[in-house]
């Protein structure tokens, strides 16, 4: 009898660190692979650069220094990157009035593109997600995925913004609708961000972009010829149960119950497209116990951990593996990319002051 197939960890990759570099805070940084470099590229917020790592063997190999201040300022707050090629890395950064900038590997600024409203009554303030998945870049377009509002009257467009990038001009696009069978009164206030970052996903191979919301098991793949609702159910995330609540009117960041909520329940992280092994993976956060983080504000040691699902899908989109993965083996909360290799992501605690461990997840049997 055939062994199944199953998701885990398959190997890792240690990072080394020099003086200057931190590993990703709580609120996690932005990894990429560069084809072109053979690298692993990371956002280093302490120093605003780009560190490259040699895929292969964790050294550094060199960085991107971005300015301080000046004519190639890219803000107070660059959280995202996209590294397109040596000549294209795109910003996005907080406090620039919603600009994307264009920089080379020198640091220099090449080009500022906006995507602002002037009323915001109808739509989404066009806060960009973290993480991954915020942005996809298709000369001459790019596609910025933003945070869901929690007012209903402000999801009449898709959390996703196409901006032209030959005349500077952006627009919303009208679908996927998020949460439409959600009365968002029942979820927590937007300041539990990770349940409204929508994420999109790019098939560099054939051109399919797959959004994905947290609080939808679907997933929403769009063509040329228009917008399909896929499965993405993995199995480990199961019903979002604070949905059958409502919730108070004014945040009240006291309250035990909304935050235990906010801190325990599932959702999705988004898909990533891996186009080395023509694989997407759809990450998830697994449920904890519905009083834990109330338990623990009352002086219980509970032991609750962390664990994520990992679903592994094929090139269109048909499930191959679901999987669960330990807290204690990866943090994807603090990055997910992709490599040749897998699905990747750092470690919970660094391998003493200059290691930064990466584990790789991928098919094993």
């Amino acid at each position: 009898m055939a062994q199944k197939t199953q998701v885990g960890v398959i190997g890792e990759l240690n990072l080394a660190l020099d003086n200057e570099t931190a590993p990703p805070n709580s609120m996690g940084s932005s990894f990429q692979y560069c084809e072109d470099r053979k690298a692993i590229a990371y956002f280093n917020r302490l120093t605003k650069a780009i560190k490259y790592f040699d895929a292969k063997t964790g050294k550094g190999v060199g960085q991107t220094q971005f300015a301080l201040q000046g004519p190639d300022d890219i803000g107070p707050d660059p959280f995202y990157f996209h590294y397109h090629n040596k000549d294209s890395i795109f910003i996005l950064s907080r406090g620039t009035n919603f600009r994307m900038f264009l920089m080379n590997s020198e640091g220099k600024k090449l080009n500022t593109f906006h995507y602002s409203s002037d009323d915001y009554s109808k739509i989404r303030y066009p806060s960009a997600s973290t993480l991954f998945g915020a942005l996809v870049v298709r000369p001459p377009f790019a596609y910025i995925g933003l945070e869901i509002s929690d007012q209903g009257s402000q999801n009449t467009m898709a959390p996703i913004i196409k901006l032209n990038m030959d005349t500077d001009t952006f627009n919303y696009l009208a679908d996927p609708l998020p949460y439409q069978n959600i009365d968002l009164q029942t979820t927590v206030w937007n300041n539990f961000y990770y349940f409204y970052n929508s994420r999109i996903a790019e098939n560099t191979k054939n051109g399919d972009l797959i959004v994905s919301f947290p609080l939808d098991h679907n997933v929403y793949r769009i063509r040329s010829e228009g917008i399909e609702k896929l499965d993405g159910k993995s199995k480990a995330i199961g019903d979002f149960h604070f949905l059958k609540r409502k919730r108070q009117v004014a945040y009240d960041p006291n309250n035990i119950d909304v935050r235990s909520i906010g801190s325990s329940s599932a959702w999705y992280y988004g898909v990533i497209y891996n186009p080395y092994l023509d694989q997407y993976y759809r990450i998830g956060m697994v449920e904890q116990g519905r009083d834990t983080y109330k338990r623990r504000l009352e002086g219980e040691e509970v032991y609750d951990p962390v664990q994520y699902s990992v679903t592994i899908y094929d090139s269109k989109f048909h499930k191959i593996a679901d999987g669960i993965i330990h807290g204690r083996e990866v943090l994807f909360a603090r990055g997910i990319f992709v490599t040749p290799d897998g699905l990747c992501g750092p470690q919970h605690s660094l391998k003493g002051e200059d290691i930064m461990g990466i584990s790789i997840i991928g098919l094993k049997k």
